[in-house]
């Protein structure tokens, strides 16, 4: 690798596709430095990633870089174009050969790939594909955008330990906490279109943030407490006003003054009374208005809805089955049945068979068990699946959900804002255009447009950014119906509270205990 100090240089840049996303950004990345992007889904992480890499131009200032570069890209949906490309024919155009991945993947991920086209591997085959190459062109900087996207337990550890044994620099996109708290060791926080430089870990950055919040509220009860102390004292003032305007009028009357006299009683009693009050008045708007400024504009926080309407019990139930995609068993000997209220989560490596499992229960061709499956087709089940396959990108955020629902138009912008697409220009989008979070958020604005009884979620939290994936969990947790959940993110999934837990192991489901939580960074042991 080259002898460099600073691999990335920003001077007063304006970073943005169209419109600016972040303004007038001044900062460096030293050789070594493993730098975490920190910012709310939409607010430019993947454009300030494609703008160091080179596929997007700076609106204005400059950058420089040191060095190779590789980009290990956020997995969405795959283009229609590429899913009959063959993995072969994807890396040839990278200068790689399938032998190389093979040779990486087998040695890190216990993986290997067969010339399959992308319609046929998994968002985590592929995620570990874009990671082979990615290390493979050997580059100075390594810029990787949500790339524990996908990922099972034990393949987000083997990243983790690649990456820190990595000797160049590295940028990464991540709402990842243990990965992001693990892998960082200083922060681009991105806020009101202003990048801000933080030393430290993320778990640094929470403290920091807890100690200012602690602080400003003691500020603000203390201001508090003035303005209430300030209302009183004026209160006192204008009662002692209107007894001094009172005891003045009363010396007017005396008759043994002069008119002089008693002009100067009347007078005096009202001005001082009158200007204690109006600094008292001042002192208060001044108190009041660095309350107002302490109070920090609230972030638009996402409300999802998740109703259920059945009355029927039983959703769908399973004996002795096995699962298959064509002719290939992945899964034997399934016995399993599910009703309202219960909440499962599924774990398995990648490739296990985890989102074929769900598929079959959605009936979607190639996937199906043998005997068939026991399903209630009166209850409402809904896929929300990896590739967000319920958008069509080539449609608007509006006409997407107009697919879905025969609602008037403002009833369904109405849902949508609950979805933080608030303006016409948010639902003019093109889906195509959307960031990784915002379309995930589109993705369940659609599937929770009506009632569900069953709600199958394969890797909700990929993409979208830490207090949206607080505002998913929330609403899970008041959701009264059936949940079926796969993920590998472990913080998601401990506040999910989960009552079975289920892992793919050798071709078959295996059962842990619902205790088995507090050890759940120990279950890729058992994978």
């Amino acid at each position: 690798m080259n002898k460099i100090k600073q691999a990335v240089i920003f001077s007063n840049a304006d970073i943005g596709y169209s419109k600016t996303l972040i303004e007038k950004f001044s900062g460096s990345l030293n050789v070594g430095d493993k730098v975490g992007i920190l910012a709310p889904n939409g607010s430019g992480k993947t454009c300030l990633l494609e703008t160091i890499y080179g596929d997007i131009e700076l609106l204005s200032g400059s950058l420089n870089t040191h060095g190779s570069l590789s980009l290990i890209s956020q997995v969405l949906q795959i283009p229609e174009v590429m899913k009959n490309i063959t993995i072969e024919q994807f890396l040839s155009q990278k200068g790689l050969s399938l032998p190389q991945i093979n040779t990486f993947s087998e040695k890190n991920f216990q993986k290997s790939f067969k010339n399959l086209s992308f319609r046929d591997i998994s968002g985590g085959e592929f995620t570990i594909l874009q990671i082979a190459t990615g290390f493979l062109v050997n580059p100075d900087i390594l810029l990787l955008d949500e790339p524990t996207n996908h990922l099972d337990f034990s393949a987000r550890k083997t990243l983790l330990k690649l990456l820190k044994d990595f000797k160049g620099s590295i940028i990464f996109v991540s709402h990842d906490i243990w990965f992001l708290d693990n892998l960082a060791n200083k922060l681009w926080i991105i806020e009101n279109n202003l990048v801000r430089n933080f030393q430290g870990t993320y778990s640094d950055y929470k403290k920091e943030n807890q100690l200012k919040v602690s602080g400003a509220e003691r500020q603000k009860e203390s201001l508090r407490k003035k303005a209430h102390k300030l209302h009183r004292s004026i209160n006192r003032e204008n009662i002692r006003q209107a007894r001094s305007v009172r005891e003045g009028k009363k010396q007017t009357r005396d008759r043994s003054m002069s008119r002089g006299e008693r002009g100067y009683f009347a007078d005096r009693a009202s001005d001082v009374a009158g200007k204690n009050t109006k600094k008292l008045q001042t002192l208060l708007e001044e108190t009041q208005e660095n309350l107002i400024q302490m109070r920090a504009p609230k972030r638009k926080s996402l409300r999802a809805s998740l109703v259920t309407e059945s009355k029927k019990k039983s959703i769908y139930s399973l004996d002795s089955c096995s699962l298959y995609i064509n002719n290939s068993y992945l899964i034997q000997d399934i016995t399993l049945d599910q009703s309202l209220g219960d909440r499962y989560v599924i774990f398995g490596k990648n490739g296990s068979g985890k989102s074929s499992f769900a598929k079959a229960l959605m009936g979607l061709e190639p996937y199906r068990f043998e005997p068939k499956a026991k399903i209630n087709h009166s209850a409402k089940i809904v896929y929300f699946d990896q590739q967000y396959s319920a958008i069509n990108p080539e449609k608007t955020v509006l006409e997407n959900m107009q697919i879905y629902s025969n609602m008037f138009t403002d009833d369904i912008r109405k849902h949508l804002s609950r979805y933080l697409f608030f303006t016409q220009q948010d639902v003019d989008q093109k889906a195509k255009h959307l960031s990784g979070g915002m379309l995930a958020r589109l993705a369940c604005a659609v599937i929770t447009i009506s009632p569900i009884d069953l709600l199958i979620l394969d890797e909700p939290t990929n993409n979208l950014d830490i207090e949206t994936i607080q505002e998913l969990t929330l609403a899970l947790s008041e959701y009264k119906g059936a949940l079926l959940v796969i993920s590998h993110d472990i913080d998601f999934v401990r506040k999910l509270e989960p009552n079975k837990l289920l892992f793919i192991k050798n071709n078959t489901f295996k059962s842990l205990s619902v205790n088995d939580l507090s050890e759940i960074e120990d279950i890729a042991n058992l994978l």
